[in-house]
């Protein structure tokens, strides 16, 4: 009995127009955040090895863009390790 009211509350309590991407950037991690309030959030930008290929002209740019956004209000990058932050848009 008190596990559906735990899990019902928590329910309850989550904002419903919050969305969470994780966007598929190769080796790395890179997070897209839309929060209710209409705030952007990248967590990591994801990167490549290879020097020939741009992670966030050719991926991570298209992918914000296709969601109607024009900026980002907050970047976070977890630690500087090139599979985390090689993206230049």
């Amino acid at each position: 009995m008190l596990i559906p009211i735990i899990i019902f509350s928590i329910f309850k309590f989550i904002p419903k127009d919050l969305k969470i991407h994780f966007v598929d950037v190769g080796q790395g991690d890179c997070t897209f955040i839309e929060t209710p309030y209409g705030k952007t959030i990248l967590i990591d930008g994801g990167g490549s090895s290879s020097k020939d290929f741009d992670v966030g002209k050719s991926t991570l740019l298209p992918y914000v863009l296709d969601r109607g956004y024009t900026n980002i209000d907050y970047v976070f990058i977890s630690h500087f390790d090139q599979d985390h932050v090689r993206s230049e848009f």
